[in-house]
């Protein structure tokens, strides 16, 4: 909603309202949620701080409890990325409609305030042994399962971009789009930013979504021992 307010007071124009108001809904919705949540817990913030200690000072460290604490660090590192970069991490060229702008703002806000502490949970988990409990394993398989859509999301545009790029020519039906293309960018068979750093990217992030789903189903390494 944050994000929103700033595109508007920036001068962002609204084209559709009515998306625009089922959009603002759904994230009230979610954010009412997500605050009836913490009352779950009865001191989130101590907990917030405990986790926070245990991610930076822990020096209790197993090969799952590693993977878990830098996916955390990952995600943060993700998320502030597509939150704060003034350009977009996997964007083809720099230049960005002020809807893209805004959503990928927001895609940076869930993974830094939704993802990473769902993480840091599963963290905790593993080092008190509890990877094994069932509700523990289905975090595991939501969260394999939104990091996996994430990658494939961001893959398919990343393609789908390349190929509308890499295919303007001179007598393209919207010749118009291309000049400016070049205008801006040169010549539209080369793509503006080397592909190599974004695969690199998702195969990474795919690699953890598949380790995530294996913790649901694998027994053995998440019934470890606290020492």
């Amino acid at each position: 909603l944050l994000t929103l307010a700033s595109a508007i007071t920036s001068g962002a124009t609204v084209t559709d309202a009515p998306a625009l108001t089922a959009f603002t809904l759904l994230v009230a919705i979610s954010g009412f949620v997500g605050i009836r949540a913490t009352e779950a817990v009865e001191t989130p913030l101590p907990l917030f701080k405990s986790d926070a200690q245990e991610l930076f000072l822990s020096d209790f460290t197993t090969d799952v409890t590693s993977f878990y604490r830098a996916s955390v660090f990952g995600s943060l590192l993700v998320g502030a990325s597509f939150l704060f970069s003034p350009v977009s991490p996997i964007a083809l060229f720099e230049a960005e409609g002020p809807a893209t702008h805004v959503l990928r703002a927001d895609l940076g806000v869930y993974i830094v305030f939704l993802l990473a502490p769902v993480q840091a949970a599963l963290f905790r988990a593993s080092r008190d042994a509890e990877l094994g409990e069932s509700a523990k394993r289905a975090l595991n398989v939501v969260t394999g399962l939104c990091c996996a859509l994430l990658v494939c999301d961001g893959r398919l545009q990343v393609n789908q971009g390349t190929e509308a790029f890499a295919s303007l020519t001179p007598e393209s039906s919207n010749a118009a789009f291309y000049q400016a293309v070049t205008a801006a960018l040169g010549d539209p068979a080369a793509v503006g930013r080397s592909s190599t750093n974004t695969s690199a990217a998702f195969g990474v992030g795919l690699l953890v979504a598949l380790v995530y789903l294996f913790q649901a189903t694998n027994q053995g390494l998440s019934r470890q021992t606290k020492p």
